[in-house]
């Protein structure tokens, strides 16, 4: 389709919104037992955005309906979360009657391709809530409680998520379901998030190129935004927080308001840090970062349509504590000096759904530049280059009682530049282009069975413009890549409380430009890129089995991932004239295995515990492969305490986490000890005046534990991991 005829498409779609019927959706919530009206349920149409509170009669209405089929969430605090389909041409108005529970078991996901319970996909989506985990300003707060999700981190800053042993571009990072493009091929490159303006973290464990195309070999992270507003409500909060052991500063302040057609939310903030010390009082000396961002959104209502348009803009100024800084640093500060990336990162997005009864036609676009640079030293670049990245995607979804297809065409287009200024370059200006075709299928049997399956086409190329960068570019290069993935898979729930799941799929990620060209020092060595890499190829079998009851949850998840051709950095024989030791990208056969359970148990109406537990094998032939993280004991308990003298809704929590010896390591690896992490926090509430504010105590390895984890990129430097280190926070929220 050539560039006019899909333009003309898109605007036919647009304006197709605005010539069809709305309805209004109204009803109450009961409690299932005592039959009595529940002021205070939030009720959501996550399709639009929507959400509200149910008035001191248990009554929610909804105006501005378009015709259709919808999932509605109802939840609310010590009951049930329940998830209904209802159809707005139909349904008038509706009684919906929740039960009292401890365990929360049911959630609406987006990340396994359209608005759907996390138990009736084929795809096993993970989801943690940002407002249920301890601040900590970086990527590691998001996962720390998902088991089998890790960081490979190089300080606070410098962090970067490990998915079942895969990392890097082996792990696709969204950001409201758009791919993120942060120069993320190296582990030194962190995904530019965090946990400012976020409301949820949904990760996809395995491969998932089906929906997302190429870097979901090991699987997918999707940030998603806050809400919106309820209807009819302004809101707005400040939050903060202060690190004891980096002096760290946490601040922000949001605003939003919501009417049925029109909704808009803004927020900015900033992150600081000094230099962290370990258990024995070493300064890791040039740890320390800064951030600072804006984050703004617009949400129009159509009589049949969904606008949301998102801004975000992010600098982030973050330290590298390597060989030749901890040399050179000779002070504690919180401003950057010597050694430290200086990243600029916009990002556009629109997001558009059509309703047209039984049928979603979406057109969502984004645009994202990225400027990174590498200060050695004032006013002095090692390096310096601009990455601009425009993703397009139109998607059709068509539902019918039991069936449901989504069909569609995904884009994306990079173009990199060195710019002027910069003593080195890294890797050569480029651009890139892929362009694919999906489908997926889904049936449900007698509301017991999910089958699942899907397939994608997907055409890319790399083009190098000729260039000083190496000999070997004094002519124009061209790669060019074509790549299928599918996969099939089921859910069985033989009763509410039981879920079984299964699914094979296949992924695939073509070579990196880093893995391409690269050519120089990076660190402590000589990277060289390989140009006869091929695409890597995944092929994994997952099954996981769900269980609850009022009083208990069990979780297991087993897998196997076979991937041929891939790509890792292996070091040669060889050395530069200067000593450096030369790595090369190479490529080899690799097989990840392993499982993950968890369980979660009431023994008491105010007592929570829960227990995870996580195991990984990596191998390439019959060695093992680097980054494989430990094998990891979690356990969390919490503790609700109520009312005590002017502070309300008391919460305690301990948690610890146990990592065995990882003994399993490559050649280039050293064994990594044991170690023993004890955490805890208090959660309350005070109000003055009417007005409430939350407060929370935390401290993060209380034992002072000298420790280093096997995924730490400071240990080359003879570093060990943040020793104790107290927090306080704070959140005031103002709602009218």
């Amino acid at each position: 389709m050539n560039k006019q005829r899909y333009i003309l498409l898109v605007l036919a779609i647009m304006f197709s919104g605005f010539f069809s019927f709305s309805q209004t959706l109204s009803g109450t919530v009961i409690d299932e037992f005592s039959k009595q009206p529940i002021p205070g349920v939030v009720v959501e149409l996550p399709e639009l955005q929507k959400g509200i509170v149910t008035d001191e009669n248990g009554v929610f209405v909804f105006d501005v309906i378009p015709k259709g089929d919808f999932k509605l969430q109802i939840s609310s605090f010590g009951y049930k979360s329940v998830i209904l389909s209802c159809n707005t041409d139909k349904s008038k108005k509706i009684e919906i009657a929740i039960s009292p529970t401890l365990i929360e078991t049911e959630k609406i996901v987006i990340s396994g391709g359209n608005f759907s319970s996390a138990h009736s996909n084929a795809v096993k989506v993970d989801m943690v809530k940002i407002s249920d985990l301890k601040t900590t300003g970086n990527l590691s707060g998001f996962l720390d409680n998902i088991s089998g999700v890790d960081i490979i981190s190089q300080g606070l800053g410098v962090t970067k998520p490990v998915i079942r042993g895969l990392s890097g571009t082996n792990i696709l990072m969204l950001n409201n379901g758009f791919r993120l493009e942060n120069y993320q091929f190296s582990e030194h490159h962190p995904f530019l998030v965090d946990e400012i303006g976020t409301d949820r973290v949904e990760v996809i464990k395995g491969p998932a190129s089906l929906l997302y195309g190429s870097d979901a070999v090991g699987g997918v992270i999707n940030m998603i935004a806050e809400k919106p507003a309820p209807i009819g409500k302004f809101n707005a909060d400040y939050n903060a927080s202060y690190f004891s052991n980096t002096n760290g500063i946490l601040q922000n302040i949001g605003i939003k308001s919501s009417t049925e057609k029109f909704m808009w939310g803004f927020r900015a903030g900033l992150i600081s840090h000094q230099d962290f010390y370990d258990a024995n009082k070493n300064q890791v000396k040039n740890s320390r970062f800064n951030r600072y961002l804006a984050k703004a959104f617009f949400i129009f209502n159509a009589k049949n349509a969904v606008f949301k348009l998102n801004y975000e803009f992010s600098k982030s100024l973050l330290g590298m504590p390597n060989e030749e800084a901890i040399t050179l640093v000779n002070n504690n500060l919180y401003k950057n000096e010597i050694w430290y990336q200086n990243l600029n990162n916009n990002l556009i997005t629109s997001q558009n759904t059509y309703f047209l009864n039984k049928i979603r036609l979406k057109a969502n676009f984004s645009y994202q530049n990225n400027k990174r640079g590498l200060v050695v030293k004032e006013d002095v670049y090692g390096v310096k280059m601009f990455l601009q990245n425009v993703t397009y995607e139109t998607k059709m979804e068509y539902s019918k009682e039991s069936f449901s297809i989504i069909s569609g065409f995904q884009g994306n287009y990079a173009v990199n530049k060195n710019l002027e200024g910069a003593v080195n370059k890294i890797m050569p200006d480029y651009s890139s282009n892929t362009n694919a075709l999906f489908t997926l299928l889904k049936y449900n049997f007698a509301d017991k069975f999910n089958l699942q399956s899907g397939i994608r086409y997907e055409i890319s190329n790399i083009k190098i413009k000729a260039q000083d960068y190496h000999e070997i570019f004094n002519e124009t290069k061209k790669f060019d890549y074509e790549n299928f993935s599918g996969s099939i898979g089921a859910t069985y729930n033989p009763i509410h409380e039981l879920n079984f799941r299964i699914n094979f799929a296949s992924a695939y990620r073509m070579p990196n430009i880093a893995e391409l060209t690269q050519f120089g020092v990076h660190e402590l060595r000589f990277e060289q890129g390989n140009l006869d890499l091929k695409s890597q190829r995944s092929f994994e079998g997952d099954f996981s089995a769900h269980f609850h009851s009022k009083k208990i949850l069990f979780d297991f998840a087993l897998f196997y991932n076979k991937i041929d051709n891939y790509i890792y950095l292996s070091p040669t024989n060889d050395t530069t004239a200067d000593g450096y030791e030369i790595f090369k990208h190479i490529q080899n056969n690799a097989d990840l295995y392993g499982f993950e359970t968890g369980v979660e148990v009431y023994p008491i109406k105010t007592l929570d515990i829960k227990g995870t537990y996580s195991y990984i094998i990596g191998k390439q032939n019959k060695e093992y492969l680097p980054f494989i993280p430990h094998n990891k004991l979690k356990i969390n308990a919490n503790l609700i305490l109520g009312d005590l003298l002017f502070a309300k809704n008391i919460n305690f929590g301990i948690s610890s986490i146990y990592a065995f010896e990882q003994n399993k390591v490559s050649e280039e690896e050293e064994i990594s000890p044991e170690y023993f992490l004890l955490n805890a926090n208090l959660n309350f509430n005070v109000f003055i005046n009417k007005q409430q504010i939350s407060i929370q105590f935390a401290g993060t390895n209380l034992l002072n534990t000298l420790y280093v984890d096997h995924l730490s990129e400071l240990k080359e430097n003879g570093y060990y991991d943040m020793g104790r280190n107290f927090v306080i926070s704070l959140k005031i929220p103002i709602e009218n």
